[in-house]
């Protein structure tokens, strides 16, 4: 019987790739963990016409040769695409690469052994960095196994206006793909999964309940609990949520989306509410700013931990392009 060909997965893949520039980097330079300088060095020798911006990559390229840390798991598959192409490395991007270490192709057995790296690399650290990550994201979530934690999303009642509809509300896909993320977030870290908010009991009261709560509002316009925020003056102070303009205001600037260039402005935002419950807003101008935000925390939740590590409330505005930057922050 034929045996039954490997399957790499895409975590497995994108490490193997990390790790193939990383080896590339190594050898060129002569070093195990070339420094920031090294890096500028080689970037300048291979292409003296590289950019002020090119050489800032220089720092994070000298990151992944870190590879006992999470630099190379959490880099994004565009971002190693483009150490890559700055590194002039013979492979240029992440989809030839995984051609190469297709189990099925000749080609495999030349690059078996970065696939085998990467697997290593991903075990050490999981197995070194569970209780760590799971500390962080209890951190920026402000909960334990303890912590009663509630979704409120926003509804949108079609079916009240006409009754062929199958049912009474809706929610859009672009806040329920957020909602899912941050469901497979918790579970991942042994959580007890989030309940939606009893509208009837809680959107008047969250600063009220005698039990530590954590609510979490998916969405802006529209959703009660991001209202009731903006409508009690709960907000950062230079934090304006804006319906009637459809944007954000932060800092005096105002932020409206940009269909034509599909560019939308997002918030993450954290508050202490005097009864030390904890409310998150997740949410942006339009759902697809809000889907972009929650797409961006499940790959990227750390970086947004270690903007806003020891502080307990803050305000993260981000633009969701096809990449996802923060604009702004006030902590």
């Amino acid at each position: 019987m034929q045996k039954k060909p490997q399957q790499i997965s895409y975590a497995v893949a994108k490490a193997a790739f990390g790790i193939y520039l990383v080896n590339e980097l190594r050898e060129a330079c002569g070093k195990e963990l070339p420094t920031e300088t090294d890096v500028r060095k080689f970037l300048l020798k291979i292409n003296p016409a590289c950019t002020a911006t090119e050489l800032q990559t220089a720092r994070q390229i000298s990151r992944y040769c870190q590879t006992g840390k999470d630099y190379l798991r959490e880099a994004r598959e565009e971002t190693l695409d483009k150490v890559a192409k700055l590194l002039n490395t013979p492979i240029r991007d992440f989809e030839a690469f995984r051609e190469k270490i297709n189990p099925l192709l000749k080609a495999f057995k030349y690059y078996s052994g970065y696939v085998d790296e990467a697997g290593e690399y991903l075990h050490n650290l999981e197995k070194s960095g569970d209780d760590e990550g799971k500390k962080k994201f209890y951190e920026l979530f402000s909960c334990n196994g303890q912590t009663k934690v509630f979704l409120s999303m926003i509804s949108y009642n079609f079916g009240e206006e006409n009754k062929d509809l199958p049912a009474v509300s809706f929610g859009a896909e672009s806040d329920r793909r957020t909602e899912r993320v941050m469901l497979e977030l918790f579970d991942s870290y042994g959580l007890p999964s989030p309940q939606y908010v009893p509208g009837d009991v809680f959107f008047d009261t969250p600063d009220k309940q005698s039990a530590q709560t954590n609510f979490i509002a998916i969405g802006l316009f529209g959703n009660r609990l991001t209202e009731w925020m903006n409508d009690n003056n709960l907000l950062a102070n230079t934090l304006q949520v804006l319906p009637a303009e459809k944007c954000i205001a932060l800092h005096g600037k105002k932020y409206y989306t940009d269909r034509e260039n599909n560019v939308d402005y997002a918030l993450f935002c954290k508050k202490t509410l005097p009864n030390k419950s904890t409310v998150l807003i997740i949410g942006g101008i339009e759902g697809y700013g809000t889907q972009r935000m929650g797409e961006y925390l499940e790959d990227s939740w750390r970086v947004v931990h270690e903007l806003t590590a020891g502080h307990e409330d803050f305000t993260l505005l981000f633009e969701t392009a096809s990449q996802v930057t923060l604009v702004d922050k006030i902590i």
